[in-house]
């Protein structure tokens, strides 16, 4: 139809008279009519073979993915017709599908409870327009998902932050709203706050401040506040603005205060829990020294060198003024 109609506006241009097609067997065929199946594999396989790289905006090449996932394509399969993987070994090829699975499945994962949560499931463009969108929610999701499997899906992280398990169902419903809301005042983009969402939890005043997100914003609007004055149903974007005024109140003021308590909190950290900080961190499970890419080798050598020689001052430093404090007490005594 593009074509047709490009065709008469510029009938002496052939390149609108022809175009290159791929006649695919009928039912009474050879070979037959291919499935679904082949021919999301043959889409897959053309996309990401014309240059070399996926052409997809992170959220589109996340529901791209999984699209074929559900028609059968396994996501091994689909990685397989890229380019870029051709001359991967077994474990760049096991570490890509670890990497689109943290950078897009599980992002979508929680697109899929998020939409559940506003009783929008399927309203994908709800999410984000696309490239277009600079103020798309896509990668508060993809923020998110990192925060939630790191801190609140892992029971060692959530013992150290003090977050009970009871409780991440309400903290997860509170940054849902946060991330509808998109744009607090005075405050971090949306992608960000969700990184630091679990600093906020932290202490108990401003994991209390989150938990009031969930507990005093209604998730829906009242049936009658979706319909314009004519009796029209209200589009996703009307409504989200309605649903933002009326709740952006209670979501501005909790998320301020728990940010508040974590930087107060922050302020009043003594040496010794910097350190005992700094120390959970260097023997973390995930302080895996093989995960370090070759090149990153030099840069990581020389980071263990400084640490190792800042460990010593402090070490020096601390003998220094036991031994200066033992002096002083003995003169007195």
């Amino acid at each position: 139809m593009v074509m047709d109609k490009l065709h008469l506006e510029m009938p002496e241009d052939d390149n609108f008279a022809y175009m290159k097609v791929v006649i695919l067997p009928g039912k009474d065929e050879e070979g037959g009519p291919p499935t679904v199946y082949e021919i999301e594999k043959i889409e897959n396989r053309c996309q990401l073979q014309r240059d070399g790289k996926a052409e997809y905006y992170g959220f589109d090449r996340a529901l791209s993915i999984k699209r074929k996932m559900d028609l059968g394509l396994t996501l091994e399969e689909q990685l397989r017709d890229d380019p870029q993987f051709a001359g991967a070994t077994t474990a760049e090829f096991e570490k890509a599908i670890r990497d689109y699975t943290k950078n897009y499945l599980e992002p979508l994962k929680c697109v899929e409870r998020y939409l559940k949560q506003f009783r929008r499931e399927g309203q994908y463009r709800a999410i984000s327009q696309g490239m277009s969108d600079p103020e798309g929610r896509w990668q508060a999701f993809v923020d998110y998902s990192n925060t939630y499997l790191r801190y609140f899906d892992n029971p060692k992280q959530r013992l150290e932050f003090g977050i009970e398990e009871d409780e991440i169902g309400n903290i997860e419903e509170a940054a849902f709203d946060i991330i509808r809301l998109r744009i607090i005042p005075d405050m971090p983009k949306v992608h960000q706050i969700m990184r630091d969402l679990p600093k906020y939890c932290c202490t108990k005043e401003g994991k209390r401040e989150i938990l009031k997100i969930a507990e005093e914003v209604e998730v829906v609007l009242p049936k009658e506040a979706c319909f314009d004055k004519d009796g029209n149903s209200l589009g996703p974007i009307e409504i989200d603005a309605k649903w933002a005024a009326a709740n952006q109140q209670p979501i501005i003021y909790h998320t301020k205060k728990a940010r508040d308590s974590h930087e107060s909190k922050k302020e009043k950290e003594t040496p010794l829990e910097l350190m005992e900080a700094a120390y959970k961190k260097l023997t973390h499970e995930n302080m895996d020294l093989s995960a370090i890419l070759t090149a990153d080798f030099d840069k990581a050598r020389k980071l263990a060198a400084v640490i190792r020689d800042r460990a010593h001052e402090l070490e020096r430093e601390i003998y220094h003024r036991e031994k200066d404090l033992k002096h002083l007490v003995h003169k007195k005594s």
